[in-house]
């Protein structure tokens, strides 16, 4: 009798420690999943967005929280027009010009061939067209104390066709001259879902999934990808911007990244995936 209430009590403890465990790994779980949310609310309050329907300037609103050290990141799109590959006093970090649907590779400003309207533009890309259809360039530049005194920003940005921008501002990046680890793009993954390509980050980075849609697009057609949040979305007649993140939870590579909802015409979107230095190098 003894020998069976002590096996009854060490069931009894086993079972309470199992439970415990359960308990405290959920805890962490939801801490981190509760961390990783409370960065993309915090992202979305210092994100704003515009659109031109006749884009030949944009004007965008200083993205609220923005103080001197943050890093604003600029997602520049517009259809059937020019987009400029320069912008006074901020640097590029990516792009993605396509000449039509079924382009199967972005052009980027590394395969223009040849440029015009004093370097601003490009007048032909390696494939021999001048990526009207539809384009993306993203821009980065650290805030000064200059950025205090300002309530908006305005950029010219030529043509007259479409136009908008999601301007996003970033606090703890790690390295300001050079904030982005990684980059991949594409312009047509045959797929009525929006399936971002695959990047390197580290734990604790800040992925961020830019997509502009050459159509109109409602918000819960391209719900985000499992694990992150919508901080932005604009939408005009015929075209809409997207922009997607989450903070990494782990070292390596993100693994395509497919957005949910009934998705739209297959190749119509331009996809970037930028990942943002946030913890140091080994």
């Amino acid at each position: 009798m003894p020998f069976a209430m002590s096996t009854k009590m060490l069931i009894f403890a086993l079972v309470i420690s199992l439970i415990c465990v359960g308990i405290l790994l959920t805890a962490n779980v939801n801490s981190r999943r509760n961390e990783q949310f409370s960065a993309a609310r915090e992202l979305a309050a210092r994100t704003q967005h515009a659109y031109s329907n006749y884009g030949s300037r944009i004007t965008v609103k200083r993205p609220r929280k923005t103080k001197e050290g943050d890093v604003l990141f600029l997602f520049l799109s517009r259809t059937d027009d020019v987009l400029p590959l320069e912008l006074k006093g901020w640097e590029s970090a990516a792009s993605c010009f396509k000449r039509g649907n079924a382009q199967e590779e972005c052009s980027t400003i590394d395969d223009c061939v040849k440029l015009s309207g004093n370097g601003r533009y490009c007048e032909e890309f390696s494939n021999g067209s001048r990526g009207l259809d539809l384009a993306t360039v993203v821009f980065y530049r650290r805030a000064t104390d200059d950025d205090d005194d300002v309530d908006e920003y305005t950029w010219k940005v030529g043509g007259t066709e479409p136009a908008w921008a999601i301007l996003t501002s970033v606090s703890g990046v790690v390295n300001k001259k050079n904030p982005i680890r990684s980059i991949k793009f594409t312009s047509c993954d045959r797929s009525y879902d929006s399936i971002f390509p695959s990047v390197y980050g580290k734990r604790g980075d800040q992925l961020f999934l830019s997509m502009a849609f050459d159509d109109n697009a409602d918000i819960m057609e391209f719900r985000p990808p499992s694990g992150m949040t919508l901080i932005d979305w604009v939408e005009g007649g015929d075209e809409a911007g997207f922009l997607y993140t989450k903070t990494l939870r782990s070292t390596g590579r993100t693994g395509q990244q497919q957005t949910r909802g009934d998705g739209g015409s297959k190749c119509k979107d331009a996809l970037i995936s930028l990942v943002v230095r946030m913890k140091k190098d080994d």
